[in-house]
């Protein structure tokens, strides 16, 4: 009896540990399979030229000064392209809060690359100007966290009389009466600001060219099937549009649709405001959503098209861990630069990244604003028409 039951008991572990070499060697099988996928991908992608015909619309308060400098300026000067310059003194803005338009920019010798200065969007005076193969990118955020960052940024919270401790909850009370403030505020001739300009209704979507009223233009701003139509037209003309909440992940896809270089895109992150708590009330944020109708529905669109793009992406997720890892050396040493001086860091070769040497020079390269560097650059190729940097044009409403 006994060795019957031995029998079935061996057995039995044979079976077991037949099923965990299975188990093993499927577990195995997939792992070789995404390294795999991962290799073919990166192949075909090399075979790709890099996109270097570049319109990044720069929205207000989503994390654009960093984009901006830190990775499109930075690429523009490390490969020789031709920007679109305002005339401007602020050469951080082409035309805004007015319309694109080619008389507010410094005459190009040649056809321009790159355009990532603020501007808002009119596709027929961009393309009239840019490549016909141009990538157009742009990065939204939630309306209410954007809201928020436009309020605090502006100081907003001093056309109140007397300190009040949650502005926002005041403000959005009665939002076209605080407006109507804002609009007799000094800074209004400091930011040209047009007539009747509103920095907190649909602020997004007016950088995008929604039609909000200025300049003697209809006021779709709480037009519904004029935003479904603005949408839709948005949708056809971008390539991608960046989410704020996911920025990481952004960049990563972003580098992939131009199939950039992963050490084009790492950043140190500029011009990061403090927060304040200017809101208590939980109603805010409906209250808000009223208000800003067209934003929060150009989210909520585009957040949708965002997660489609990432789940058409093979290994992306193991990219933007390496990429964070990255980040975060990057940090650590470029905050502590006194400490080590002249010392660098060589950060290993990867299969998503080369091998990149960290010193002071890097740090000053993704950490710096690259406006004046930028412009200095063009200058010394000679890209403008002789007297471009004295040609000034006034704005009407300045």
């Amino acid at each position: 009896m006994y060795p019957l039951k031995i029998a079935y008991l061996y057995r039995i572990c044979l079976v077991c540990l037949f099923v965990l070499i299975i188990i093993n060697l499927l577990h195995v099988d997939n792992q070789w399979e995404d390294k795999k996928s991962s290799k073919i991908q990166r192949l075909l992608i090399n075979r790709i030229k890099p996109r270097k015909n570049i319109v990044f619309l720069k929205t207000h308060k989503c994390g654009t000064e960093t984009l901006v400098n830190a990775v499109f300026k930075r690429y523009g000067l490390n490969h020789n392209l031709t920007g679109v310059v305002g005339l401007r003194k602020h050469t951080f803005s082409i035309s805004w809060p007015r319309r694109f338009n080619r008389s507010f920019m410094r005459r190009t010798k040649q056809q321009p690359n790159l355009l990532c200065d603020h501007t808002v969007f009119d596709q027929e005076a961009i393309e009239d100007v840019m490549p016909a193969n141009t990538f157009y990118a742009t990065i939204l955020r939630e309306p209410f966290s954007q809201f928020k960052s436009w309020f605090n940024y502006m100081s907003a919270a001093k056309l109140f009389d007397k300190k009040v401790d949650y502005p926002i909850s005041v403000f959005l009370t009665n939002p076209t009466y605080y407006e109507h403030l804002f609009n007799t505020h000094e800074r209004r001739k400091a930011y040209c600001f047009p007539p009747n300009f509103s920095i907190t209704k649909n602020p997004m979507s007016f950088d995008l060219g929604l039609s909000m009223g200025y300049d003697n233009t209809a006021n779709y701003s709480n037009n519904l099937q004029k935003i479904q139509e603005f949408i839709i037209n948005l949708k056809n003309r971008f390539n991608l549009v960046m989410i704020f909440e996911y920025y990481d992940l952004s960049i990563v896809l972003l580098r992939r649709l131009l199939n950039w270089n992963f050490r084009d895109i790492l950043y140190i992150r500029q011009n990061k405001s403090r927060r304040a708590n200017l809101t208590k009330n939980p109603m805010d944020r409906e209250l808000y959503k009223t208000w800003s109708l067209a934003d929060h529905l150009l989210y909520s669109e585009f957040n949708k098209t965002f997660w489609e793009k990432v789940g058409m992406q093979v290994g992306i997720w193991s990219e933007l861990k390496q990429f964070q890892n990255v980040l975060k050396l990057l940090r650590s040493y470029c905050n502590s630069i006194r400490k080590h001086k002249f010392v660098s860091i060589r950060i290993e070769r990867t299969i998503w990244n080369p091998r990149i040497i960290v010193n002071k020079h890097f740090c000053n390269e993704v950490g710096l604003s690259k406006v004046k560097e930028f412009l200095k650059m063009q200058e010394k190729n000679d890209n403008f028409f002789p007297g471009e940097d004295k040609r000034t044009l006034k704005l009407w409403y300045c």
